[in-house]
């Protein structure tokens, strides 16, 4: 819907948009080096955990390498100060390259630690190890040696049912199917003792020329249901990179159980996937889940990189039936010009938690602020109404990874063929392959986030501010708690925003006052009645030029959540289907309004605001229908 009054005035009508906005009531603590023990030792490839029994405890862990003698090692760091401060708790040098690091709580005070060592020299199989702790991950026992799967990671069943304390863990293994071809199947191991020991993988073989690539994470609900999500291949034999234009190479998908993984209901689709694989831009999808008791318990959150627009893009959705069906994924990433052909960034990592009041928290790294596409900030938005809306993002690492073209970059070196092994004695010829670290090109495969015991977020990223790839977080609050709706006062009505039609009138722009006015009225286009309490919420505000701000909001907010109470404007308390309601003036205060840019969503002439707006009322039963 357009006004036209000599500059352009848009209002959008949507079910969810992240918003740019400078006011956020997102409040970013302090960055903190994790790595400083080792500060002469590259890190990268990230998790991060947080016990949700035990306040103030963290666990970090990551890839650490060392340029002196080619070593990569995995390392733990553990804080018990709400990451005021951190010291490591164990390093794994286990096999020739020890990598993909994954940590977590278990229940009553313990921790669980994975990596896979890879035994190039030894003629050995290489394999996955699992690190076991009682004490919250200060202290660590013998590990326990698995088969080797490809980017692990690891859940627990904190439910009190019959499970508790169980240890799954997946990932992708390498097998030979029938047909004498190598396939990359999703495996789970299971431990009911709490990972001393693991019971063989149950293996789950996609149909057809299908096969998953890009693990994810993984979940368990409150009535003990397991979910993991991955990204799946429709052609094993075609690998893509992004591609102009943009192709889907297959989907997002979950996969559940309700046994404790003995069986597992048929995959279902979260959403189509546009890969994002470049040594930039890793798009491995993540999951989390909302574990609090409040409106949106058991609700599951996805997030992955996705290029269907051309680049990389932080793609959201969500589910509130355990995972067989999922909302219209919707991009995250605000940036202010997403379409400039001078400036097209790349954002990667994605990475999601939601904290004990139901709040959704979502972390990338984002290269709008590196005109080289190369280096990035991290930056955090968060849902207050269960992935609904988002606030406007803000940055958290304030100092960029860089790239610096004529710095000496860490190398690493390796040979194939040979007497080395995987073995290719009968080739006399012995390749060395010489490359920078992963974490220079873009921080390895994962990032991390987690959410701890006080609500805090705790994302965890690594950049190069010290000359050396170091492991760093923050302590992120969002205050409130998560409601449907968005606010305590809608709580109740119901989204009536498709049932609605908003008509303009009386446009006015003062140059001299730097406001924006006009009138607006509903018309209801459904065929059902629409009762009061009838509002209208602002879920995000996107200036075209300088800044913007609501001036009359009826309940007094200047930005996000704004609310237009349309209720004494219904006649009779009832909206029928085709009535209107009365006229209500908004009105918005411009300021620095210096130039203009083209509308970001295909309109061809420049705008000044796009306003984003849900409709509330009570919805009733269509005429005719008859009350049981």
């Amino acid at each position: 819907m357009k006004i036209l009054f000599g500059l352009l005035f848009s209002v959008l009508l949507t079910s969810i948009a992240p918003a740019v906005d400078k006011s956020s009531p997102i409040s970013v603590g302090p960055n903190v080096r994790i790595s400083t023990a080792n500060s002469d030792r590259a890190h990268w490839e990230t998790r991060i955990a947080a016990d949700p029994e035990h306040a103030g405890a963290l666990l970090a862990c990551s890839f650490i390498h060392s340029t002196k003698d080619n070593t990569f090692h995995t390392v733990v760091y553990r804080s018990a100060d709400s990451g005021n401060s951190w010291q490591p708790s164990l390093e794994s040098d286990a096999g020739d390259f020890t990598g993909d690091p994954d940590c977590i709580f278990g229940v009553d005070g313990s921790a669980l630690f994975a990596t896979l060592p890879l035994h190039y020299e030894a003629d050995l199989p290489h394999e996955t190890r699992v690190y076991r702790s009682s004490d919250g991950g200060q202290h660590w026992e013998k590990p326990v040696s698995l088969p080797f799967v490809d980017r692990e990671y690891l859940a627990v069943d904190r439910t009190s049912g019959s499970r508790h304390g169980q240890v799954y863990m997946q990932g992708n293994r390498f097998r030979a199917t029938v047909d004498g071809d190598e396939r990359i199947v999703f495996s789970l191991f299971r431990s009911s003792d709490r990972g001393a020991t693991f019971k063989e993988p149950v293996e789950l073989i996609s149909d057809g020329e299908h096969m998953p690539f890009g693990n994810g994470s993984s979940e368990v609900l409150s009535d003990g249901t397991y979910v993991a999500i991955f990204a799946e291949w429709d052609d094993r034999k075609k690998l893509t990179n992004i591609q102009t234009p943009p192709v889907s190479v297959g989907n997002i998908k979950i996969v559940r159980s309700s046994d404790g993984g003995e069986k597992f209901d048929k995959a279902d689709v979260v959403g189509p996937w546009y890969e994002c694989y470049s040594a930039m831009t890793l798009g491995i999808p993540m999951l989390a889940a909302d574990h609090s008791s409040g409106p949106f318990k058991d609700r599951l959150y996805a997030v992955w990189g996705d290029a269907k627009s051309g680049r990389c893009d932080v793609r959201f959705s969500y589910s509130s039936d355990k995972g067989k069906s999922w909302s219209t994924s919707v991009v995250i990433n605000d940036d202010p010009d997403p379409n400039d052909p001078q400036h097209i960034s790349h954002q990667s990592m994605p990475v999601i938690a939601v904290n004990k009041n139901g709040v959704v928290g979502i972390a990338w790294y984002d290269r709008r602020d590196t005109r080289d596409d190369l280096g990035w900030y991290v930056r955090f938005s968060a849902s207050l109404d269960g992935g609904e809306t988002f606030l406007p993002s803000v940055r958290v690492s304030n100092a960029p990874e860089v790239h610096k073209r004529d710095a000496a970059l860490p190398i690493w070196v390796y040979a194939e063929g040979g007497g080395g092994y995987p073995t290719r004695r009968r080739n006399s010829k012995v390749t060395i392959n010489i490359s920078t670290d992963q974490g220079e090109s873009g921080g390895g495969d994962t990032a991390g986030m987690a959410a701890d015991a006080e609500g805090n977020f705790h994302p965890l990223w690594v950049d190069n501010r010290t000359g050396v790839l170091q492991l760093w977080t923050a302590a992120i609050s969002v205050p409130g708690t998560a409601l449907v709706n968005g606010a305590a006062d809608l709580a109740s009505m119901d989204n009536v925003t498709h049932d609605v039609m908003l008509r303009f009138s009386n446009t006015k722009y003062d140059p001299a006052k730097g406001t924006i006015s006009f009138d607006v009225h509903l018309v209801n286009t459904s065929e059902s009645a629409i009762g009061v309490p009838l509002k209208v919420r602002a879920v995000s505000l996107r200036p075209g030029t300088g800044t913007v701000v609501i001036a009359n909001a009826d309940n007094g907010e200047t930005g996000l959540g704004s609310v237009w109470d349309f209720t004494s404007l219904v006649n009779g308390g009832m909206l029928k289907p085709g009535a209107k309601t009365g006229e209500k003036r908004l009105e918005f205060h411009v300021k620095d309004m210096n130039s203009f840019r083209l509308g970001q969503f295909g309109f061809e002439d420049p705008y000044l605001i796009n306003l984003d707006c849900l409709v509330f009322g009570k919805k009733a039963a269509p005429a005719g229908t008859k009350t049981p």
